[in-house]
């Protein structure tokens, strides 16, 4: 016989609140579907991609409670399935993944799920866990901490988990409660600092970046390689031990970030790693301390499939299956290609940055060429442009391997060129890192085709441009027939000062005989750079301009060119223009100089002169 239990209301409702925060401290999932509306008005459509992302964020952060002893039973056999499925034992104190990149198209809800609701859950099991969270744009990471704060001071939260702490003081009473920096009296805190604010005195369990990158500022290399720099030098360190850092970024950049940061520790001749590592990352049980990465795409490329360390397998199986047909259609689809480019939706969309341009130019249009007699190049070409021939590359025809051009060489040994010129964007330079450098490119014509054969843009004074010209002068006496110094800033009195050295023959190729070449001041200053550019867009468009294959200047000079109008620099594709321009206003009907005259050419030079 079966005795019934009576139990009042009181006690109903109670055992409900008791199985509801149950479920929740279990499942991290659960706690953001019954937690959303406390930070949202609008309804959650739930998917089997949140469930991936929840389930990724819960694994992550179960490896740092059970490193610091403050997990479950539960998560603990999970975590120890996790390390064995990898052939290890679990090493006490040691997180699997202490180093992840989260990458998610729009509207996947990835900040809210990382940046508002997982420090919410970590406090469940550790409310003394200390973040520290971070964002390239100051207005994010505050208001992701208002919504944390929010959060756990919500009636839902205190009446559900019924927690031991206040929220805005510390243990010993004192209030700390400001957007920037809130704690718990049990010790926790959470700190919102803005990427590229200070970072002195800061240290925490839990490291947080959302979006380091700005969309507006990261076609400049000189802006992305400051926050590379800042996470470096100044974030990367500020986490105690056994700590966990994640970045979260929807890709805008072949090089920003996460992108970088997915290929920390691969080899650069590795193609086949770098590939995967751009999508998924290198992470791999003998390389535990590199970056693992989670990537959602909204469209699915089977060759591009992400997989976790913690086993989830991005499920879907044909090409082009969106992540939530609900919410992506077509229209919404093709609506984002038009708004921000096929090549842009690949990287915003679907986190394949590959071959996102920020300019008119674009990666695609470049061809390379090999000089005849060189050793085969060894590192890799840009990202986003052609491959070699033999090397894996995407199977769409539009970017199908390109051969090198073999530029030969004469009798002599000189090259087969119509003309070469050392081009010199001459701006006022300054050692600041922002600050515009002095362009220097040297540049070959034969016929209609343009090959970038040397670069050494760099930031310099005037008398450093001076030694920096001579220098390229001497490297290249036997190939170039003049040099082209733009006509402002430094220009002038860099131009007088070459002049005079070639007048006196003071300036010597390395056998010591003078080099004896035009320096012409280029008049630029009635027509702006957007007219220069312009002017010379139909020859990069018609794919007439040539990188020297292998170079170690090609991954800058093309990213600068390539960013044009957006990006912050353009000393490099000012030079190239300028070369460009005056190649095809003042055409020679003959193969030019070699640039070097012996002796007995000048004295003939003389007598005819007279």
């Amino acid at each position: 016989m079966t005795a019934t239990v009576h139990i009042t209301e009181v006690q109903r409702l109670e055992w409900i609140r008791q199985i509801d925060a149950e479920e929740c401290r279990r499942s991290f999932a659960w706690f953001f579907r019954r937690g959303w509306s406390v930070v949202e008005a609008s309804q959650l459509r739930w998917n089997w991609h949140l469930q991936a992302l929840c389930d990724t964020a819960q694994a992550f952060a179960e490896g740092w409670l059970v490193a610091h002893g403050k997990a479950t039973p539960a998560m603990v056999a999970r975590q120890d399935g996790y390390w064995r499925a990898h052939g290890m034992e679990r090493i006490e104190g040691e997180l699997l993944v202490d180093h992840l990149v989260v990458n998610g198209g729009p509207g996947t809800l990835k900040s809210r799920v990382w940046m508002v609701y997982l420090q919410a859950w970590v406090w469940l099991h550790a409310p003394a866990a200390q973040f520290v969270c971070t964002s390239g744009t100051g207005k994010n990471v505050s208001r992701d901490s208002a919504h944390t704060k929010d959060l756990v001071s919500s009636p839902w939260y205190r009446d559900t988990f019924k927690p031991d702490w206040k929220v805005g003081v510390t243990s010993s009473g004192q209030v700390i409660d400001s957007i920037e920096k809130w704690s718990n009296s049990a010790g926790g805190d959470r700190v919102s600092v803005p990427w590229l604010s200070s970072w002195s005195g800061i240290h925490a369990d839990f490291l947080f970046g959302d979006d380091p990158d700005d969309a507006a500022k990261v076609w400049s290399d000189a802006a992305r390689e400051e926050v590379r720099e800042k996470y470096d030098l100044a974030i990367g360190n500020r986490l105690k031990w056994s700590s966990a850092t994640m970045m979260l970024q929807q890709h805008v950049h072949v090089d920003d970030l996460t992108s970088n940061l997915k290929l920390r520790g691969v080899r650069v001749g590795d193609r086949k790693a770098i590939a995967r590592a751009k999508c998924c990352g290198a992470w791999s049980i003998e390389h535990r301390k590199r970056w693992a990465a989670f990537v959602l795409p909204v469209e699915f490329d089977p060759a591009k499939r992400c997989t976790t360390p913690w086993g989830w397998t991005d499920p879907r199986e044909k090409f082009g299956e969106v992540l939530f047909a609900a919410q992506w259609t077509p229209d919404y689809i093709a609506s984002e290609k038009d708004r921000l480019g096929a090549d842009g939706w690949a990287a915003q969309g679907n986190q394949d940055p590959e071959n996102v341009e920020g300019g008119q130019v674009k990666r695609l249009w470049f061809r390379w060429f090999v000089i005849e007699g060189d050793p085969p190049p060894f590192r890799a070409r840009p990202a986003g442009c052609r491959p070699r021939v033999g090397d894996d590359y995407d199977p769409d025809p539009t970017r199908r391997p390109d051969e090198a051009y073999v530029l030969r060489r004469r009798h002599d040994g000189r090259l087969d060129l119509d003309e070469c010129v050392l081009s010199v964007d001459p701006k006022n330079g300054s050692k600041r890192k922002k600050s515009s450098q002095v362009g220097l490119v040297v540049v070959g014509r034969k016929g209609n085709m343009h090959f970038i054969l040397d670069d050494r843009t760099q930031r310099l004074q005037f008398l450093g441009t001076i030694d920096a010209i001579k220098e390229i002068m001497v490297d290249w006496a036997r190939e170039l027939t003049g040099v082209l110094v733009e006509e402002k800033a430094q220009g002038e009195a860099a131009t007088s000062s070459l002049r005079r050295d070639i007048e006196n023959a003071t300036l010597l190729d390395r056998d010591g005989r003078p080099i004896i070449v035009p320096i012409d001041l280029v008049e630029g200053g009635s027509k702006t750079f957007e007219e220069r550019f312009n002017a010379a867009l139909p020859t990069y468009r018609a794919r007439l301009v040539f990188m020297r294959d292998g170079a170690e200047f090609a991954d800058e000079h093309i990213d600068e060119t390539c960013a044009v109008p957006n990006g912050a620099l353009d000393d490099r594709p000012d030079a190239v223009c300028q070369a460009i321009n005056h190649f095809a206003e003042a055409p020679p009907e003959e193969p030019a100089g070699r640039g070097i005259l012996s002796p007995d050419e000048i004295r003939a030079m003389a007598a005819s002169a007279a």
